[in-house]
């Protein structure tokens, strides 16, 4: 009987360990199948987000393109018409071209005369000339 327990406890053992054994692998193979279940998903989550900012810099560039377009139509018609408002700081330089080219120009709603000294001035409500210094 003695020789019996003694085998039972070895197989018992055994197999514990066999048991234990086989769970730890069957825990590491789930813990990498999650692994790579959560890594598939950052890498859609990040391929989504690249695609969306591909989408935003690709409408931005189109807006860029409509600025410069609106840019340029402003620019013919305020070379064409002295009395077209011009607003934009951009369109400084413009304005002054159209005071040497016309001698007058209008800029954020003030009409601007160049005399023929090369002085620029405007024009009050009363009808007095109010000289600036701006060139």
């Amino acid at each position: 009987m003695p020789q019996f327990s003694l085998i039972f406890i070895c197989l018992s053992l055994i197999i514990c360990y066999l048991i234990i054994f086989f769970f730890k692998k069957l825990i590491l193979k789930f813990k990498s199948r999650k692994f790579e279940f959560d890594l598939k998903r950052k890498i859609i989550k990040e391929k989504k987000i690249i695609k969306e900012l591909k989408i935003i810099d690709k409408k931005n560039k189109e807006s860029c393109n409509n600025d410069n377009l609106l840019m340029e139509k402003r620019k013919l018609k305020a070379l064409e018409n002295p009395q077209f408002d011009l607003f934009y700081e951009e369109e400084k330089n413009l304005h002054l071209q159209r005071l040497k080219l016309n001698n007058q120009s209008k800029w954020k709603g003030v009409v601007y005369y160049k005399s023929k000294k090369g002085v620029v001035y405007t024009i009050s409500n009363e009808g007095n000339k109010i000289y600036k210094n701006f060139l």
